[in-house]
């Protein structure tokens, strides 16, 4: 289980941060598993691993801090289930066709509208790995639902929204038609 950080010095975490946080933690002490944060800030690293480690005292973690030659598409293609809260890295780890569960819990107004799932296509607001619920129910319900989901069936959904053109072929071929 890796969890996408989104922690900035600049933005105090959100109370539905601290609700995922705990989330997380209950379900990786019910079923025994290590989570894995992969750190978004160079310069900041320290103190977003701080962060983290005051936020997840109760539970087995390794911080993965961000540097200049770390292979982050090689850690998320690696892991088996990513939690994402608004992050464009697990947009594009889900386009790689990895699992992705994205927990849209920061709200449905304005600025924070366009942080649903699949914004600005219009999905229910939950699904077989997606959800804007808190509930710890949901989270166990998401991270299952993601575990169970046939990989056809996951890149329907998530190439309506993202697809991943590893060469770019597609912006290629429109430069040149352009050009």
């Amino acid at each position: 289980l890796m969890y996408v950080s989104v922690w900035r010095p600049e933005e105090p975490a959100k109370k539905e941060d601290y609700i995922l946080f705990r989330n997380i933690q209950k379900y990786c002490l019910k079923n025994n598993i290590k989570l894995t944060i992969l750190g978004c800030k160079i310069a900041l690293a320290k103190k977003e691993e701080n962060f983290y480690r005051e936020n997840f005292k109760n539970i087995k973690y390794e911080f993965l801090k961000k540097t200049p030659n770390r292979d982050t598409y090689g850690l998320v293609d690696a892991c088996k289930i990513l939690i994402s809260v608004d992050s464009t890295l697990g947009y594009e780890s889900a386009s790689r066709g990895n699992k992705v569960c994205f927990f849209c819990i920061r709200g449905k107004k304005f600025p924070f509208n366009s942080l649903q799932f699949g914004w600005p296509l219009k999905f229910n607001s939950s699904g077989k790995f997606w959800t804007d619920s808190k509930s710890y129910e949901e989270f166990e319900r998401i991270i299952k639902g993601a575990n169970s989901i046939k990989s056809k069936e996951y890149k329907k959904i998530i190439y309506k929204i993202i697809s991943f053109d590893e060469e770019n072929k597609t912006l290629n071929k429109w430069i040149n038609d352009v050009i």
